[in-house]
């Protein structure tokens, strides 16, 4: 799964990299207790489910400043 490899990335520690984290850190999708197969279709099937329009208005009405 694409978000596990993100997370694998964060947690690798190189000298070039500004930040990383913690080996102690729980895994990115156990932090805010969502299942992954839930967060796959949330992801997956957005504009569906919600309708709406996200994001601050000023980057609504002017997306490209």
């Amino acid at each position: 799964m694409t978000i596990e490899l993100v997370d694998l990335a964060g947690r690798e520690i190189k000298e070039d990299k500004r930040g990383y984290i913690e080996q102690v850190c729980p895994a990115i999708l156990e932090r805010p207790d969502i299942d992954a197969s839930d967060w796959l279709v949330l992801t997956t099937k957005f504009e569906p489910r919600f309708r709406n329009l996200v994001g601050s208005y000023q980057n609504l009405k002017d997306p490209l400043k």
